[in-house]
């Protein structure tokens, strides 16, 4: 009964272990991917960070320049444009910006002629800039990225696009992120630069992930911005996308003060949505990771099988250590409970001596036990030679208190008294009779 009882909380323990240990373990892995995918949310934003401060000094450099000229030449533009294109596009050799752009009401040019707009342009593979006149806006991605920060007056980012540029430089995956001019507190133009989406794509690619995962920055639009796999860059989400991953992904785009990064499991993979919010433009694209299940809890598994096995081995352990106890403390208390049990039908010399070699408790049971059978087996055998006479015989007592060594004694000096009071009784008759 000890035995089952110790097994069975071994077993109740081992089960609660091995649960909690796999709760914890894919609990971890869950929160550890949507840090990583946190992490490289950030990069993508400091990308952008960056290209917006340059946008937002580029427009005070020409408020200030309007300010003090009253209106600009195409060489003071030139010189801006130049500033930004060939010393601010590298770094590291990494380019920052592949074009910049100034886009202003031809008033405020002194070359000026009516209404409409001039837009320069210069790119950072060629030195000098080239100026576009047109009467508004088109319908381009840049125009319409100038059109929108001019409109709500803030920073604004375009949808991803591939550029072209008039003057011959290559065509780039790019986003363009603009800012509008303001003077006397109204707006006269717009700047922008163009960030080419490549360096996302580094990004994106180094992102450390499991084998058979991916990752993936998707803009708002829904466009993939950049993808662990080449093939999937500058298209739009695949229409075989999981409607319950589409409409996570687009619930975290259309929503400008999401932060929550959000986590949903489907056909075996697990797939981690971050927001990235672009700082002052109102925008936000979606950093995601997709990983099949048995890459991102193997680790939970391999723990999980450990906790089982150390489970399985503690059973075994627990079961040969109650076989033991039974061995060595329920098998002598039977022999003794036989033993109390003769005792008490008074079946004395057929009791066996038990062995009381082991020096434990049990041990010291055995030999107080021995003691009383080898009391009592005196005790009876001095009846025995008592009853047939012989008054010859001793008995030692055990104590002080041996009430039954007592009472044998004092039953023999009782019996020794009557014969001798007998004896003379006898005597006594014999002489009467005569």
């Amino acid at each position: 009964m000890v035995g089952i009882s110790f097994s069975s909380i071994l077993l109740l323990t081992g089960v609660f272990f091995t649960y909690t240990n796999w709760s914890n373990s894919t609990s971890n892995a869950q929160k550890y991917y949507i840090e990583q995918a946190q992490v490289n949310a950030t990069g993508a934003k400091m990308r952008t960070y960056r290209a917006i401060g340059t946008v937002r000094t580029l427009s005070i450099a020409i408020d200030n320049l309007i300010e003090e000229r009253k209106t600009l030449q195409d060489s003071a533009i030139s010189h801006l444009l130049n500033d930004v294109t060939q010393r601010l596009t590298k770094y590291n050799d990494i380019t920052l910006y592949h074009a910049a752009y100034i886009s202003l009401d031809r008033r405020y040019l002194q070359a000026g002629n009516g209404d409409g707009r001039a837009t320069f342009i210069s790119t950072e593979d060629k030195v000098g800039m080239i100026r576009i006149d047109k009467p508004n806006f088109d319908q381009s991605e840049l125009d319409q990225c100038l059109q929108r920060s001019e409109t709500e007056r803030k920073t604004a980012i375009s949808r991803p696009y591939m550029s072209s540029y008039p003057n011959g430089s290559p065509s780039a995956f790019v986003a363009s992120i603009s800012a509008p001019i303001e003077y006397k507190n109204k707006v006269i133009g717009s700047v922008a630069v163009d960030i080419p989406l490549q360096q996302l794509q580094r990004i994106i690619k180094k992102t450390e992930v499991p084998e058979g995962a991916s990752a993936y920055l998707i803009s708002h639009d829904g466009q993939v911005v950049a993808h662990t796999n080449d093939a999937m860059n500058a298209k739009p989400l695949p229409s075989d996308t999981d409607p319950k991953l589409m409409e996570t992904i687009q619930s975290i785009t259309h929503d400008k003060n999401n932060q929550t990064p959000h986590f949903v499991d489907l056909n075996g993979k697990s797939h981690f949505v971050v927001p990235v919010n672009v700082d002052q433009t109102y925008t936000t694209w979606a950093f995601g990771l997709s990983i099949p299940n048995n890459e991102l809890y193997k680790k939970a598994r391999t723990n999980t099988l450990i906790a089982i096995l150390v489970s399985l081995v503690g059973l075994a352990i627990g079961l040969a250590l109650s076989r033991f106890i039974a061995t060595r403390i329920t098998e002598p208390i039977n022999e003794i409970n036989q033993s109390i049990n003769k005792l008490g039908k008074g079946e004395v010399k057929s009791i066996a001596k038990l062995n009381s070699d082991d020096q434990t408790e049990i041990g010291q049971i055995y030999r107080s036990m021995n003691n009383l059978i080898d009391s009592l087996g005196s005790a009876v055998h001095f009846a025995f030679e008592i009853g047939k006479g012989n008054f010859n015989e001793n008995l030692a007592r055990q104590s002080d208190n041996d009430d039954i060594s007592n009472a044998l004694i004092e039953m023999k000096e009782s019996l020794i008294r009557s014969k001798e009071q007998e004896q003379q009784r006898q005597q006594e008759e014999q002489i009467n009779n005569w």
